[in-house]
């Protein structure tokens, strides 16, 4: 539809890291292509590492039939210290995206926990923000 964003929704960096094979890996398939990130506009939804790795815990272990039986067997404290899923992983992706984009005109930060407790002033200067990009294109 003309004049509606076209959005991608991505965990980019962590399934990169996550998710496939080797092969999938080298050819980046879980990876927002560089040309599309130089041309979007990137808001992260940043989120306090210890509730992702709850919601992430669960997920694996109780909530996705498809997670490998090896994952849904660990105790909280085995997958706390996995080096795919635990914390670590989950810091060390979160400091990637950061490195990555924070020095870009075209990001914004979004705090979950900032959103949660006041939707309607955060969601508008998301937008306010998003409308003054569109106006600089043009």
């Amino acid at each position: 539809m003309p004049g509606f964003p076209r959005i991608v929704f991505s965990h980019d960096l962590f399934e990169h890291r996550t998710k496939g094979d080797r092969w999938d890996r080298v050819r980046g398939k879980y990876l927002v292509p560089r040309r599309e990130l130089n041309r979007a506009k990137i808001i992260l939804l940043a989120r306090d590492p210890r509730d992702c790795f709850v919601s992430l815990y669960l997920q694996l272990t109780r909530r996705d039939p498809n997670a490998p039986v090896k994952l849904k067997q660990k105790t909280v404290s085995e997958m706390l210290r996995d080096e795919k899923f635990g914390m670590r992983a989950i810091i060390n992706a979160m400091n990637d995206w950061l490195n990555e984009f924070s020095q870009r005109d075209n990001f914004t930060l979004v705090r979950y926990e900032a959103l949660r407790a006041s939707p309607a002033e955060h969601f508008r200067d998301l937008l306010a923000g998003a409308w003054r990009i569109i106006a600089r294109r043009e």
